[in-house]
């Protein structure tokens, strides 16, 4: 009894010392510059194409039940938009005045990841195609450690950071003009019976489906650089980019990989 009473007053010790710590640590950050900034990026799917949405769902019968086959298509294009909007936090630790701790609340509306498959059939009369386009929002909190060096109002500045997302309003919409063909042979009766060349019907069928995804995580770790100019003493303008790697994950599906391409405008108000 004796040494549970004094291992737990051991860990009461040392937790009130590293909440001491912790709340000396976070006293000496001061709020330096808040601001708004607005982007694009290309959060990129790693080997983007057929199996990756498939990943997404977790549905492996997805193409089944639509009965087609993407790898007998070519593949023709894909796209990669994501506009964001940052609110933005920068704090000051007093104790290193060249270092800033750049923390943000993140919006993505209607991200868009889409790959298109085509034949080139020029024997046909239409061309095949399919369409798989994946919708969704994401809310998440950035978080990066920059050193900035300043000279006459013009800074620059760099460093690492990450964030952490959700994803939510999720769906898939499958688009294609597929045509279900079918041989079918005549015989010619000449006395020997013979096989003519086999004659093709062709029927097109349009799809047009629309798959809910379940709601999601996200993480990145990137680079970050910047550039700004401040003007009347306190606005603060510039750019800034990202470039680093990550993951998504539905929470019905697998976890895919993805490359972050960022950019984007901001402005803040300083306040030291």
């Amino acid at each position: 009894m004796k040494r549970i009473i004094a291992i737990l007053t051991l860990l009461a010790l040392l937790g009130t010392t590293q909440a001491q710590t912790g709340k000396m640590l976070f006293s000496q950050w001061k709020l330096k510059s808040a601001g708004i900034s607005f982007g694009l990026e290309q959060d990129r799917i790693v080997g983007l194409g057929a199996d990756r949405f498939l990943r997404m769902t977790g549905d492996q019968t997805l193409f089944e039940y639509l009965d087609v086959d993407p790898s007998e298509l070519d593949r023709y294009g894909e796209v990669c938009e994501n506009p964001h909007m940052r609110i933005q936090a920068v704090f000051q630790p007093q104790l290193m005045p060249n270092i800033e701790v750049h923390t943000s609340l993140v919006t993505v509306i209607n991200r868009v990841d889409g790959m298109t498959y085509y034949s080139y059939d020029h024997l046909a009369a239409y061309n095949d195609y399919l369409t798989l386009t994946a919708w969704g929002h994401e809310l998440a909190a950035d978080m990066a450690v920059l050193r900035r060096v300043s000279y006459a109002g013009f800074s620059l500045y760099g460093g690492l950071g990450t964030n952490l997302g959700y994803t939510f309003g999720n769906e898939l919409n499958v688009y294609g003009d597929i045509a279900r063909r079918a041989e079918t042979a005549s015989f010619l009766n000449t006395g020997l019976s013979r096989i003519s060349p086999s004659e093709v019907n062709e029927e097109r069928e349009y799809l047009q489906e629309s798959f809910n995804l379940r709601n999601g995580v996200s993480q990145r770790v990137y680079a970050q650089a910047g550039a700004s100019i401040t003007i009347l003493k306190r606005l603060e303008l510039g750019m800034e980019g990202r470039y680093g790697i990550g993951y998504r994950m539905h929470f019905n599906g697998q976890m895919i990989g993805t490359n972050l391409q960022s950019f984007g405008l901001f402005t803040r108000w300083n306040f030291q």
